[in-house]
């Protein structure tokens, strides 16, 4: 394989189905705010080795960008940070790293035609026991896009009919996949703010990688309730999920759920919460975590890439506070992936992570981010815990252009002796643009937000 080709088709692939959101969503746009930047830096541990560490001198150019639109008949949200670094003393092959993310809905035919379209690019780790570094990291996208058609049955009936086809690409990893599947569901409207519905849906996945003789399908049947309250939103789900592998006989089911419910706790902040239990793939888990944590030139996401589907446990609690001169996000997340087809692979993964930004005057602000990892294989290799933060400051020289400094630091224990590591890093950036483009995904909206006044 020619893994510099595979590199420029994923990347190439992966900015311009962000593009099209973006392109599709210019004449709606409600939020556009951009930055790119130049700079320098210097870590004391490129490789990350916890012996023989190396000092090396940095060159990076980065864009950061976020884009809204909220429209009758777009929505649209689009964010990332990517970065091209050279490695000036040649450790490393120049690299681009970061992550972007992007979903949008088309409402062709309002309230009858609409058309889906989602992507996300990273990064995962190659070998999930070693640091994330250059010789460790491996791009990754998914792109999911297809229609949906809704068909009246009355006053307070409609009937949906869908079809998705997804496609992950990597570009070490031979895993890649295609996703054909359709979807049926009817609804019912409680009022105008609630919805039920009785869904059921079939994937058919497809491995390019025919030796690996991993395709299936899925099957799912299940209950959905919609709720937007005044300052409470909440979706629920639950049913029964089939997966049927092509290369045997014996098939995988079990009962699904999932709970998503967020709180307008105050006028400043919003409680998130998330618990799940479905089937999944590490391609497809992969875009689900970019689309509800923090866009950023973070490390690569932590887990075992395979392409054997397995059963996922998660539960996500998030909070956010916004004020005139103060913004903060936290959030915890457990997730344990078990294995039918070989427990060896089962994993289990915590983390926490925090980000804050203080305005100290018009024209100046401190930025930190810390994020604590652990991560737990049942394979015979070490478990592991990852603390990584930051510290930056900002200094708006114009409304366009930005000077910023940022330290941030990695360290990593594990279970085995002599392995901890740690780096430090230092940069100095100069950047042009607009406004301060976000971090994560737009807030969600609240039916106090279109009352005159609040209510419960």
């Amino acid at each position: 394989m020619d893994i510099s080709s595979t590199r420029a088709r994923l990347v190439a692939r992966s900015i311009v189905a962000v593009a099209l959101l973006g392109i599709a969503t210019v004449a709606g746009a409600q939020d556009l705010e951009y930055r790119a930047s130049v700079g320098a830096g210097y870590t004391d541990n490129v490789r990350r080795d916890p012996i023989n560490e190396m000092d090396e001198n940095l060159a990076l150019a980065n864009l950061r960008f976020s884009y809204n639109a909220d429209t009758r008949r777009v929505q649209a949200d689009v964010l990332g940070d990517v970065a091209y670094t050279k490695y000036l003393s040649d450790t490393y092959d120049p690299q681009l790293l970061g992550n972007m993310y992007g979903d949008a809905s088309f409402s062709i035919v309002p309230e009858r035609f609409t058309w889906l379209l989602s992507d996300g690019y990273g990064q995962v780790l190659q070998d999930p026991f070693q640091p994330p570094t250059p010789d460790n990291n491996q791009n990754i996208n998914y792109l999911t896009t297809g229609p949906d058609v809704y068909v009246g049955l009355g006053s307070q009936m409609r009937l949906r009919v869908g079809g998705r086809y997804s496609l992950a690409t990597y570009e070490e990893d031979p895993f890649d996949s295609t996703t054909l599947g359709g979807e049926i569901g009817l609804l019912r409207e409680l009022s105008s703010r609630s919805v039920i519905s009785l869904n059921g849906s079939i994937q058919d996945i497809k491995y390019a990688e025919e030796s690996l003789d991993a395709d299936f399908q899925q099957s799912d049947i299940y209950l959905r309730y919609e709720s937007q309250g005044a300052r409470t939103n909440l979706t629920a789900e639950a049913g029964y999920g089939v997966l049927d592998p092509e290369s045997s006989t014996e098939d995988n089911s079990g009962a699904r759920f999932q709970v998503d419910l967020s709180r307008l706790i105050s006028e400043s902040s919003v409680l998130t919460f998330m618990g799940s239990r479905r089937f999944a793939t590490a391609a497809s888990q992969f875009a689900n975590n970019l689309g509800q944590g923090n866009v950023g030139l973070s490390t690569a996401q932590p887990g075992q890439q395979t392409f054997e589907p397995y059963t996922l446990d998660e539960a996500r609690l998030g909070w956010t506070y916004l004020r005139h001169r103060t913004t903060m996000s936290a959030y915890g997340n457990w997730s344990r992936r078990e294995y039918e087809s070989d427990p060896t692979l089962d994993q289990t993964l915590v983390s926490f992570a925090l980000h804050a930004t203080r305005d100290l005057s018009a024209t100046t602000s401190l930025d930190l981010t810390a994020q604590f990892t652990s991560s737990e294989y049942r394979a015979p290799a070490p478990n592991f815990d990852e603390l990584t933060g930051g510290l930056g400051f900002v200094w708006r020289l114009s409304r366009s252009i930005v000077l910023e400094a940022n330290y941030d630091f990695y360290n990593r224990k594990s279970d085995a002796a002599g392995t901890e590591i740690r780096e430090n890093r230092l940069m100095l950036t100069l950047g042009w643009g607009r406004g301060e483009p976000r971090r994560s995904r737009v807030a969600p909206h609240f039916g106090v937000d279109s009352l005159p006044s609040g209510g419960n």
